[in-house]
């Protein structure tokens, strides 16, 4: 019996590590020359997974060491402090810790749950992204991170490529435009569907999001609340080996 117990589960995960470069060309300010320099960033993401019978799945990660080493991304960013939201003039960045699993997810037949810290991966990741993906963007150096509870129902079959409709309500920690540890806090309703097959796929996503920016002394109507209700529609086709 103890036997069955163990074949019934298992352990998987992941770690992501990137290190890149930049470098600046002199810059000429009047009688003022801004010297070249050499830009160096990392980030270290580690994931762990415990599935349990097939139908249970908690998962442990975490984001660290993600900032800028050496360099200036914005050479004259250090004038004024606080007037970028994220600093790219000192490592502050790469000093953070950031949750990035903390979930349990739940599989029962057509219905799967999901609870906990998590990200989100949508179509090219213009909305929202985990940081992991390819990014015909450029390289994702962040990645959206929420604290999420999420209902998903697959009508048809139980695939991975079946049409799988879902709703999530999310407290979001960090993205685009949000940062929880400075201050940030934004809440959504999330609702799509979506399905994605080798030869096709498309989706149709809908938020409400509310957000209210931390405070900042050199903005006048500080702090600033915004309501939004994106929409996000996707779609694509194989033609052989190429994507349209």
């Amino acid at each position: 019996m103890i036997f069955l117990f163990t074949t019934m589960a298992f352990w998987d995960g992941f770690i992501d590590s990137r290190i890149s470069s930049h470098s600046t060309s002199p810059i000429q300010l009047g009688n003022q020359t801004v010297t070249p320099e050499l830009g160096i960033r990392s980030r270290l993401i580690s994931q762990a997974n415990y599935t349990f019978q097939e139908k249970y799945q908690f998962s442990f990660g975490a984001e660290v060491l993600n900032g800028l080493w050496t360099g200036h991304s914005f050479p004259f960013s250090n004038i004024e402090p606080d007037i970028f939201r994220l600093r790219q003039d000192d490592n502050s960045d790469a000093k953070i810790i950031w949750p990035r699993a903390l979930s349990v997810r739940s599989n029962h037949g057509k219905v799967s749950t999901s609870i906990g810290i998590q990200s989100f991966q949508w179509g090219l990741g213009m909305l929202s992204n985990d940081g992991l993906q390819d990014n015909p963007f450029g390289m994702a150096y962040q990645g959206n991170i929420y604290l999420r509870a999420a209902v998903s129902v697959t009508p048809q079959n139980t695939t991975p490529t079946a049409l799988r409709v879902f709703v999530a309500g999310d407290s979001v920690l960090r993205d685009d435009n949000v940062n929880y540890y400075a201050g940030d806090r934004a809440y959504q309703l999330v609702t799509g569907v979506v399905q994605n097959t080798k030869s096709y796929g498309y989706g149709l996503l809908g938020v409400f999001r509310h957000q209210q920016d931390k405070p900042e002394e050199n903005h006048p109507n500080s702090p600033t609340t915004s309501t939004v209700f994106p929409i996000d529609l996707y779609a694509y086709k194989a033609f052989g080996e190429h994507f349209v």
